[in-house]
């Protein structure tokens, strides 16, 4: 079973005079983020992102940190408190070639090209 973290999502600026991107930051994760054109493109590359975040922390011999509840993170993180909050389960390695039995196996994410 895939875990889930919570992640802020930084709404889009309207006003933008160029095309807006949703930022997404998962906080129990250091230096995982993401983006998308959309809430739902931003929210699947975020999956993409903890999972790769997830196999290069498996390579370093490191364990998954466990996720923390929504509530605890708003509290911890005032910067994000206007954001939109939603929880995002680990995609699995889906890369091209890849298997279902792959999906389950850790990778080394640095090995990727």
């Amino acid at each position: 079973m895939p875990l889930i973290y919570p992640v802020a999502i930084e709404p889009a600026d309207a006003a933008a005079l160029v095309v807006s991107h949703f930022g997404v930051v998962v906080p129990d994760l250091p230096g995982c983020v993401s983006c998308g054109e959309t809430v739902e493109d931003a929210l699947a590359r975020a999956g993409e992102a903890i999972a790769l975040w997830l196999a290069a922390q498996r390579a370093d011999g490191g364990d998954a940190p466990q996720p923390s509840p929504i509530a605890a993170l708003h509290r911890r993180h005032a910067q994000w408190r206007s954001w939109i909050w939603a929880l995002v389960p680990a995609q699995p390695d889906m890369r091209p070639g890849s298997t279902e039995a792959d999906a389950q196996a850790p990778f080394d994410a640095r090995a990727t090209r």
